[in-house]
């Protein structure tokens, strides 16, 4: 038989009494049941006791009949002295006022019900179990006006006596008001032929089937998860899902939410590619010499005034999740959607976006348009936790960040540090949350799409720091200045080594440059990669460069190998990758002929070679007899360098270059015009 011993403390948990009741015995599981089932009870985990409120105690004596229980100092003492407690608690005033919305779990308003109240441990608990928000700067709890009902009985049951601010029913009626209207657009929206209106949609590049289903499933819901695997082309599907949402809902702009900084000039080349149209970076400009530079913070808060009064042309608004960080920027979006001059918002590398306690991570969860669409290559499944922000903000998971953790996380309790604290040591009830995903996700594999073509070629962009800017800037000018002598060399290109250091890897010119985007970039590419469970090879015309950043994949425990001009056996390393690495790095000229290496999917170029047939060789390593899976490729650009210029030459098939690195003219191209536009000159 267990053995209790009940006693009374200086209240913790509820300080309505002058003292509260302590509940010690050993562990238990029904006992501890039978203490949970009070309407007022903690445990506190310091001394191993449970906690009641003395307005409890005819329940609790009552549940402890049959056990052995222990009365300090005796039973009728006890009772006689938990009685007065009861009796002269006082009563606890809950007010509740109408306020701004301040935290992102009421974001759908821009008003919610502030909750003011003593300290209650059982109260807090329930609001909790109603999504309620607690402000840690002002010292409130925020409620949807939903939950009002809920709440102010379960206060009453407590004993709290409950005034409502007058405003409050106002507030309530306006958002049952907000619901039904959604309801009813809701029902109209899901009644369309999504269908019979895709069919009569002009592409302007021609989507594979695949990406023509993802299309039609976007259409069909308000809210989609795209998870197709890296490659597959989601961009597209984005594009072409916005586009026709936007004529059938008549809303003006999309806004494009980019995970990753670089990603905002991927995407305005995209949508000039799919739909011939020009997309806006909110609060851009283009200097006196020409070149689009980012806004300030007031630029972009014009900006968003500009679209308020349909100034800006553009359909497509594209900004970077850091943007979200200002509280005024986030406000005004917000206000956008409210009142539908916004109606999608599309969130691109939703997997980076995984902290909802962070700034942006609060800002997003704040932006609700009708229409949301997050895209993401990496497998969700294998990161519940990760997973928790996109679903949020998609409307698919509505439980608060703990009790996601509680469902799916599996903990056990450690002390260290004069700390009771629990740690994760795993997960748990998978299959439930893949369940709970099939209403909200699209994920398409390579190996599960019929007509995807053998290669994939993409272009990335990536935006230099300002003191690689500057470097490239006056090699630029060097060149420049030379450039009637570099057109008549005999080797013209050669002049251009340092600039294309410059925009790859700026420490071989520069010591003091630490910041490498490009690396940035391509670290991310190869994480998703493995995530995916594939091999990467990476290129570059420089070996300084490869060696370099070897050294940041080893920081990050990514098993390398590399094979450059310098490796004395080649194949050793190749196959070691083969066997157990994940990345191998190659200089194009050591690495882009004579090898079969099939194991690897995926390749990266941190800079392309001058021509075609030297990327295709370099490609065709593991694009060949043996290789299972569509091969993705590709490059990074440094924006406005020339990376870009070479880029276009290239994807077109175009060797252009090739005579003009043996001294050769060029038929039909002019070579001062060429090296011209290399140099971003007209």
């Amino acid at each position: 038989m267990v053995k209790i011993q009940l006693n009374f403390m200086n209240p913790i948990k509820f300080v309505d009494t002058d003292k509260t009741i302590k509940v010690k015995f050993e562990y238990d599981k029904d006992l501890i049941e039978i203490i949970k089932g009070l309407e007022q009870s903690a445990y506190n985990p310091k001394d191993k006791t449970w906690e009641v409120s003395p307005k409890c105690y005819k329940e609790l004596c009552d549940m402890l009949d049959d056990y052995d229980t222990e009365y300090v100092p005796s039973v009728d003492e006890f009772r006689k002295t938990a009685a007065e407690l009861a009796n002269n608690a006082k009563k606890p005033i809950l007010k509740v006022i109408v306020a701004k919305a301040t935290t992102y779990l009421n974001r759908e308003y821009d008003y919610i019900l502030k909750l003011e109240f003593k300290y209650d441990y059982t109260l807090i608990q329930f609001i909790k179990k109603c999504d309620g928000c607690y402000n840690y700067k002002d010292k409130f709890w925020e409620i949807s006006a939903l939950a009002l009902t809920d709440i102010t009985t379960k206060a009453e049951k407590l004993g709290f006596e409950v005034n409502i601010e007058p405003s409050v029913e106002a507030l309530v009626k306006k958002t049952i008001e907000l619901i039904n209207k959604k309801d009813k657009n809701d029902e109209e929206y899901y009644s369309r032929d999504w269908e019979g209106i895709l069919n009569n949609y002009k592409f302007k590049t021609t989507p594979f089937s695949y990406q023509r289903d993802g299309i039609l499933a976007a259409l069909k819901t308000r809210n989609l998860l795209l998870g197709d695997e890296q490659g597959l082309g989601k961009t597209l599907q984005a594009i072409y899902t916005a586009d026709i949402k936007s004529s059938v809902e008549g809303y003006k702009y999309t806004l494009i939410v980019c995970g990753v900084n670089g990603l905002k000039y991927n995407w305005v080349a995209e949508i000039k590619e799919h739909l011939d149209a020009d997309a806006y970076i909110l609060g851009s400009r283009v200097n006196r010499k020409g070149v689009l530079v980012e806004g300030t913070l007031k630029d972009r808060l014009s900006a968003l005034e500009d679209l308020k009064e349909h100034k800006i042309d553009s359909n497509f608004i594209i900004t970077n999740i850091e943007t979200l960080r200002n509280t005024d920027i986030t406000r005004k979006i917000k206000e956008l959607c409210d009142i539908g001059i916004i109606g999608h918002i599309i969130i691109d590398e939703a997997h980076r976006i995984i902290n909802v306690s962070s700034q942006q991570g609060r800002a997003l969860q704040y932006l609700t348009a009708k229409n949301k669409l997050a895209l993401t290559g990496t497998p969700v499944i294998n990161k519940p936790f990760d997973l928790y922000a996109t679903l949020s903000w998609l409307g698919a998971e509505k439980r608060r960040l703990y009790d996601f953790q509680r469902a799916y996380g599996v903990y056990v309790s450690r002390r260290g540090q004069g700390r009771h604290y629990e740690e994760l040591v795993g997960y748990r009830n998978l299959g439930d949350l893949s369940n709970r995903l099939q209403g909200v996700l699209l994920r398409r594999e390579k190996k599960d799409v019929l007509d995807l073509p053998d290669v994939v070629f993409t272009q990335d962009f990536v935006e230099m720091s300002k003191e690689q800017a500057k470097l490239y800037a006056d090699i630029k000018e060097e060149l420049i200045a030379e450039i009637d002598n570099i057109v008549l060399s005999t080797n013209p290109l050669a002049k251009f080594t340092r600039l294309r250091q410059a925009a790859t890897c700026p420490s071989i010119l520069c010591e003091d440059i630490n910041k490498n985007p490009k690396f940035t970039r391509a670290l991310e590419l190869i994480i998703d990669a493995i995530d995916n469970n594939k091999k990467v090879i990476v290129y570059s015309n420089f070996a300084v460069a490869l060696e370099r950043f070897k050294d940041v994949l080893n920081r990050e425990n990514i098993k390398t190998y590399s094979v450059t001009g310098e490796t004395q056996n080649k194949k050793a390393e190749i196959d070691k990758f083969k066997e157990d690495g994940n990345v191998l790095l190659g200089t194009i000229k050591a690495l882009g002929t004579g090898f079969t290496i099939t194991e690897a999917d995926t390749v990266i170029f941190l800079d392309l070679p001058w021509t075609y047939a030297d990327l295709q060789q370099a490609i065709d390593r593991c694009h060949r007899i043996g290789q299972k899976n569509t091969v993705t490729v590709t490059a990074l650009s440094s924006l406005n360098t020339v990376d870009a210029k070479l880029f276009k030459i290239v994807k077109k098939k175009e060797d252009l270059f090739r005579d003009m690195m043996e001294g050769k003219d060029i038929k039909g191209v002019n070579r001062k015009k060429l090296t011209k536009s290399l140099l971003g000159l007209k």
